[in-house]
């Protein structure tokens, strides 16, 4: 899981986070386990962790720009979630939040990740 960029690197999801705890509540591997915290990644930690769907938090949930711009960022292109199209884009506060939405969420994060790739 990943959050908008500090000075280019994005902000990936360690141990400790709500990201994660999101994570942990839909059963999903974080390739960033071994952080803690909120952490910049460069794009050799992106690409050795190389994660095989990436979330990312966003203001605007329906911002489909956030993820197309994401996929061809340094940080990510080499990834097997973009490559593959795996990158989505979900409101914060749904995402990261844990209020009312957190269940609805995660229900639809379970969901994609569990969807077979198409093609």
């Amino acid at each position: 899981m990943l959050l908008g960029s500090a000075e280019g690197a994005p902000l990936a999801a360690g141990r400790g986070t709500s990201g994660d705890g999101l994570l942990q509540m839909v059963q999903a591997d974080n390739v960033f386990a071994d952080v803690t915290g909120w952490k910049p990644m460069s794009p050799e930690a992106m690409a050795t962790a190389n994660p095989d769907f990436v979330l990312m938090a966003a203001r605007d949930a329906s911002d489909t720009h956030a993820a197309r711009s994401a996929a061809s960022s340094p940080a990510l292109r080499l990834t097997t979630a973009a490559r593959e199209g795996r990158i989505v884009t979900l409101g914060g506060m749904a995402l990261l939040g844990f209020g009312p939405r957190t269940l609805a969420t995660a229900l639809d994060v379970a969901r994609m990740l569990r969807k077979p790739p198409s093609g």
